[in-house]
């Protein structure tokens, strides 16, 4: 285990793949406006987008540095461009962070504005990740690298419990436990999750699991419900941004982290209560 980081870092786990954001946001709202709600993949597309802007705007607002893996392409660009656009206006600070693959990608003119720590290998990208956040982000949009990352934070987390429990000659240790944050305007990752754990692990031996069930108490899930219409629906319906409720809420979770709160906001959905409530 490596000794804590004194510093606000979330790893935002989202897709990466795409062309350049604005020839890509464009075509999407074409898309929209032309085929209307008939339009799902473009809708759902924008909606990762944009929450991926949320995300990364919210973070960066309230001092928390955005890692991701540094390129400004598809939806992780977007949320590095965000928290990029943000630090600038607040005097430079927190800048996001870039897990990149410099030494193939050197001339990248895509590459972000900010730290960027060379890597080589996916997992050693991933070890950053573990290593330096203090809270994770679960973002639509992503591919394979997603769900390795995602599973591997979870693993690490509960590595981490299971020191804590039984372990010994921890004091140096960073062993400090991280909240999950579901951002998902889709539904896609919620149902992802359930399927992984309820028809996959079982949802009998997920909840039973002392280590599972306390990783799934800490994630916390904005799904659908926890957006709001965006503007202009007659052109281009289904489009929606993060509820500022909701974006408190995230607020207060990752205040418990920092210090800031001692308790999670009450009436935010856990994936243990998800879990807990799915039919068999």
């Amino acid at each position: 285990m490596t000794e804590a980081v004194n510093e606000n870092v979330a790893a935002l786990f989202i897709g990466s793949g795409g062309p350049d954001l604005g020839v890509a946001a464009a075509g999407y709202l074409k898309e929209l406006r032309d085929h209307g709600p008939n339009a799902g993949t473009a809708k759902d597309a924008l909606n990762v987008l944009w929450s991926a802007a949320d995300i990364g705007s919210l973070l960066a607002k309230n001092d928390w540095n955005v890692m991701t893996g540094g390129y400004y392409m598809g939806a992780m660009g977007m949320a590095s461009k965000a928290a990029s656009t943000v630090a600038d206006r607040q005097g430079g600070t927190p800048k996001p962070i870039g897990a990149v693959f410099s030494d193939f990608f050197p001339n990248d003119p895509l590459t972000i504005k900010g730290e960027v720590v060379p890597i080589r290998s996916l997992s050693q990208r991933q070890e950053l990740y573990y290593t330096r956040a203090r809270a994770f982000f679960f973002m639509g949009g992503g591919g394979l690298g997603t769900l390795s990352e995602i599973t591997g934070a979870m693993k690490d987390d509960s590595m981490r419990q299971e020191i804590k429990m039984g372990g010994t000659n921890t004091e140096k240790d960073n062993l400090e436990l991280r909240p999950f944050i579901v951002i998902d305007p889709t539904g896609k990752m919620q149902e992802l999750l359930k399927y992984i754990f309820g028809a996959y692990v079982g949802k009998e031996k997920a909840l039973k699991d002392e280590i599972m069930s306390g990783i799934f108490k800490r994630m916390y899930v904005f799904g659908p419900e926890s957006f709001t219409p965006a503007g202009g629906q007659d052109a281009y319906p289904g489009l929606a941004h993060l509820s500022e409720a909701s974006k408190q809420s995230i607020l207060q979770i990752l205040n418990v982290t920092s210090g800031k709160r001692t308790e999670a906001p009450p009436g935010v959905t856990t994936f243990y209560d998800m879990l807990s409530s799915a039919e068999s």
